[in-house]
This record gives structure tokens, sequence and C-alpha cells, in this order.
């Protein structure tokens, strides 16, 4: 199967990022509870900025930069949560879609 992060999430328009003061990123709208970005306390309404230092602000995008990595490969992503970043390491799932 097709690596995953486990989250899916929607891109923000650029009035809701000035308008909210969130920086350009995918906006988080769902974590699924099997996956290593849920046991590592992403939740929905987070927004993910980028993954092993690509830029990520779209469904397309995450699913670009992981097309050629593999279940089981551990990526760094950054977090936005209330005004802070996290650096968090996720083992990507696999896609059961």
């Amino acid at each position: 199967g097709r690596p995953t992060l486990g989250i899916e999430g929607e891109t923000l328009s650029s009035f809701y990022q000035h308008y909210y003061r969130l920086p350009a990123g995918l906006y988080i709208t769902h974590v699924d509870p099997g996956s290593d970005a849920y046991n590592k306390g992403i939740e929905d309404g987070d927004m993910l900025l980028s993954v092993d230092n690509q830029r990520i602000s779209s469904m397309e995008q995450l699913r670009s930069t992981l097309f050629d990595r593999e279940v089981g490969d551990t990526v760094e992503v950054i977090i936005y949560r209330a005004g802070q970043q996290y650096r968090v390491e996720l083992t990507l799932g696999e896609h059961k879609g």
C-alpha cells in the first residue's frame, strides 16, 4: 500500500491565514486514531507546515512528498499549534483506501 501520515487536511485561503494569523500550511481536519501522528499527539485543527523540510500547503503536495517513501519510513514534520511550532518524528503507516 501507499505510505501515509494518517492525516487529512485542507488548504486555507490566504484570507483565513491572514484573519486567524496562521502560517501557510495544511489545516488538519482529521487524524487517523491508528496512526503514529495520533499517537504523537497531533490533533484536528493543527497546521502541518512541512515534511522533511518541504513546505506543505495542500493534500496534493503531501501525497507527492510521500510518493517515493515506504511504509515504515520516518519523516520529520513541523506542526503549528497555538502560536508554537513543534518538530515531530513520525513513522509512515499504510494507506487503507
